[in-house]
């Protein structure tokens, strides 16, 4: 009841409060809305012939709707005809079920065509106003625009419809769209010739609340961009997405860390927004994981030492200050509170899906085998906390007990990156896992139009579903699984 009533009260405030305000309340308060569910729980997430082989922590799916709708305004809008266009990317065709495998979930490999049908329904999200093209969070509530941190998650999982689809011209020319389109979030305050912060609201010409941790989604999705188009042959680009993401590197590493807590970078900048005793200052593994995970990439593209030197040591402050041993995740944060520092425990599928990456970046510069020890430790953690065995209409499947998939894509990456440097079997066996999951959300949880539920496993697709942040965290986990079997052969 007291989260209920939490809930309530944010909404309230975000329809009072000014636009800018929004999104601090929502990004500060919504990861403490998301409930963990018991193991008995977890197995009530079932009827009738549909059961939970195994039990696990998780989302409620309650609580997953809560945190979906969390940021939307109470409108019942819907995108404008004059907006939509076709739900078919040409170039993009299905994938037959393959003959042996199992049940129907386990047979099917079709995940790609089914990412494709919604990256064109987010397509029509984009809209203009007098500052030019933007997008829309979710139109079938409001017209409320969307933050850096939903238009990053949409930015991700268009490079991965590129890498998936390299020959689509739907895929390439949004993409570019939207990599250009970054320039409405660009904080003018923080930025200057050696570095880049984006704000999180798209206008240009004013200036919002900044995070670290959006901007470092945004930075390794530039690492991505980069290797997108070095593969293509287009090194003019693949510069300038390398040398955006270094001058993000140096607002991070230079403004986000200090010696508070041993050391640390924060979750937001707090010369931009809040105050320390009601929203007090934070240092979590949702910045430190993907940030030493970048320092290890930029890296291996730039030879500069001091990247090397950042991930080894961001690193070191995340194991020692979030590990959980009791079973290989990772807390949230700890808050510095004016009474005191206080641990949030909550483990989250995009936390230990980022240090896999890191361990496994740290891994391929050092050759240290111990990173490699700690990637596998998580990954193993991570499977017995949120992928389960499930029985789905009498056939052998998977479900997560994470609701939010843009969480669970940092995961899948950090399978796949782990995967591609040692080809061990039983990640291998994740994966596989993650795909049959996924055929379960393709095949059950899919609406007519090609929406798909955010938990991947129920069919009941409301508004809140239709988030730009939910659905192109979908859509991205689909590119990379079909990626992967693509370049697996498993």
């Amino acid at each position: 009841m007291q989260k209920r009533a939490v809930l309530i009260l944010l909404v309230v405030a975000l329809l009072l409060s000014s636009l800018t305000g929004c999104y601090k309340k929502v990004k500060i308060d919504s990861p403490d809305i998301l409930e963990e569910t018991s193991e008995e729980a977890a197995g009530d997430l079932s009827s009738g012939n549909e059961s939970l082989e195994t039990g696990g922590e998780g989302m409620s799916e309650t609580s997953s709707q809560d945190y979906q709708g969390s940021s939307q305004a109470t409108s019942n809008a819907s995108p404008d005809k004059k907006d939509q266009t076709s739900a078919a990317d040409p170039d993009v065709s299905g994938e037959p079920p393959v003959e042996n495998g199992g049940s129907r979930f386990e047979k099917f490999r079709d995940h790609n065509s089914y990412g494709a049908k919604i990256i064109s329904l987010l397509n029509t999200y984009w809209y203009s106003d007098s500052q030019g093209q933007k997008m829309k969070d979710n139109p079938f509530k409001s017209n409320t625009p969307v933050t850096l941190w939903g238009y990053g998650a949409y930015l991700e999982a268009l490079g991965s419809y590129l890498e998936a689809n390299p020959n689509s011209s739907v895929a390439y020319s949004f993409y570019l769209r939207t990599l250009e389109g970054l320039a409405m979030y660009k904080d003018r305050r923080k930025s200057n010739e050696t570095q880049l912060a984006y704000h999180c609201w798209a206008d240009p010409n004013g200036y919002s609340e900044v995070f670290f941790d959006d901007n470092v989604w945004v930075l390794l999705e530039l690492i991505h961009a980069h290797d997108i188009f070095k593969a293509r042959g287009e090194n003019d680009k693949a510069q300038k997405y390398l040398t955006m993401a270094e001058q993000i590197s140096v607002y991070i590493l230079n403004e986000g860390w200090d010696e508070k807590l041993g050391g640390g970078l924060y979750w937001e900048d707090k010369t931009t927004c809040g105050d320390d005793v009601n929203h007090p200052p934070m240092k979590g593994t949702c910045i430190n994981a993907p940030m030493a995970y970048a320092a290890t990439q930029l890296y291996k593209l730039t030879n500069k030492p001091h990247y090397k030197e950042w991930a080894v040591k961001i690193y070191k402050w995340t194991v020692e200050k979030l590990y959980s041993e009791s079973d290989n995740l990772f807390h949230d944060k700890i808050l510095i509170e004016p009474g005191g520092n206080r641990l949030d425990p909550t483990k989250y599928t995009y936390n230990v899906g980022n240090m896999i990456l890191a361990a496994a970046g740290l891994y391929e510069i050092t050759n240290d085998t111990r990173y490699l020890n700690d990637a596998k430790k998580y990954a193993e953690g991570a499977f017995n906390k949120f992928i389960h065995k499930w029985n789905r209409q009498g056939e052998a499947a998977y479900a997560w007990t994470s609701a939010v998939p843009w969480f669970n894509s940092s995961l899948i990456k950090g399978y796949i990156k782990l995967y591609n440097i040692d080809k061990d079997p039983k990640v291998a066996d994740y994966l596989v896992a993650v795909r049959t999951s996924l055929a379960t959300a393709c095949l059950i949880a899919a609406d007519k139009d090609g929406f798909i539920n955010g938990d991947w496993r129920s069919d009941r697709i409301d508004a809140d579903q239709k988030q730009l942040l939910v659905q192109a965290g979908t859509a991205r986990s689909l590119f990379m699984i079909h990626i992967w079997t693509k370049n697996s052969g498993k």
